[in-house]
């Protein structure tokens, strides 16, 4: 009896840290300049490490003026790629600075290890961006939700990146990623308040630029802490793990249960059309996929799954919806 109430109370204690946190994003923000040589050299393992995590990390690369001031990347926007490396202090490119903390400029850039120990986190935060518009006028919204009040220093970051810019550059580089155009927000940010749990919107306008391909522009937000540096977490409209896992209530006509699972869990709808249910673990780890037939009922199971808590998420044509559940 005693070793039962134990169990429930482990399961119910990793139930209410669960329900603040969701997956942490790793954002990679990378310093390097298009007339150096080194950039040239170290920048391709860095694409390849990232190119691992994929759905899992947000890389941005800023253009400050070190070694070189006539990159033309730093001359579109002296100011925004200026200000950033002022930011962290970068005198210096390559430099990479993961989740505003770790600075590298070594080779490489960014090892698996501290990659791989950073994916492993998760935040009281998330951060989910949408955007529309046609043309030049953009619309991009951000929603920052939190499960809990967050002390601090605390800014929103969001700024327009060019996903995929081709050019022979000075150094030899013909692809350059994720490029920062144009912050949205202040260079420095836009202050933001998280007194208690809840859901905060903002909005930003804005117009494409010459020189940018419309087509590869994308919005990037992040919330950091100004005097720690830390970044809470980061989005894009490309997320796929955007609904926080402390929402746990279930749409109306979609019943999963149960919550606490041994074997395997049921889905009651009908469904139509091509459904997609996908289970993540705490990491944000993709670990079951699976096709949800035209059915009233489907029963899934996760007999293979290691106990923890996972989230699930159905996609029913446009509708997304997500639930919860601890495997024991």
């Amino acid at each position: 009896m005693i070793r039962g109430v134990i169990t429930i109370f482990f399961f119910l204690f990793y139930w209410t840290g669960f329900t603040q946190s969701v997956p942490k994003y790793a954002l990679v923000e990378h310093f390097t300049n298009t007339w150096c040589p080194i950039c040239a050299g170290r920048n391709p393992s860095l694409f390849n490490a990232l190119s691992n995590h994929t759905g899992r990390v947000h890389h941005v690369s800023y253009h400050p003026p070190y070694p070189y001031s006539g990159c033309p990347l730093y001359q579109f926007n002296k100011k925004d790629n200026q200000d950033r490396a002022d930011f962290y202090q970068v005198f210096g490119t390559p430099t990479v600075v993961l989740n505003g903390g770790n600075k590298m400029g070594g080779s490489p850039l960014l090892t698996e290890t501290v990659l791989q120990a950073e994916l492993q986190k998760t935040s009281p935060v998330s951060v989910r961006v949408s955007e529309s518009g046609q043309g030049q006028n953009r619309s991009a919204t951000v929603t920052v939700k939190s499960g809990v009040a967050i002390n601090g220093d605390l800014r929103l970051m969001v700024l327009a990146a060019e996903k995929n810019l081709q050019f022979t550059a000075s150094n030899g580089e013909l692809e350059h990623y994720n490029v920062m155009r144009k912050f949205l927000t202040p260079s420095t940010g836009q202050k933001l308040t998280i007194y208690s749990a809840g859901e905060q919107t903002f909005t930003f306008n804005f117009r494409d630029t010459a020189g940018w391909k419309a087509e590869e522009i994308y919005v990037l937000a992040f919330v950091q802490n100004a005097t720690t540096r830390e970044v809470l977490n980061s989005g894009t409209r490309f997320d796929e793990l955007s609904t926080p896992v402390h929402s746990a209530v279930q749409p109306v006509g979609i019943k999963i249960y149960p919550t606490l699972v041994e074997r395997e869990f049921n889905v009651d709808h009908a469904f139509t059309g091509k459904t997609d249910l996908k289970v993540y673990n705490i990491r944000g780890q993709l670990v079951l996929e699976q096709a949800l037939a035209e059915a009233p009922y489907h029963a899934v199971s996760v007999s293979r799954l290691a106990p923890g808590a996972y989230w699930i998420k159905i996609m029913d044509g446009q509708a997304v919806y997500n639930a919860r559940f601890i495997k024991y």
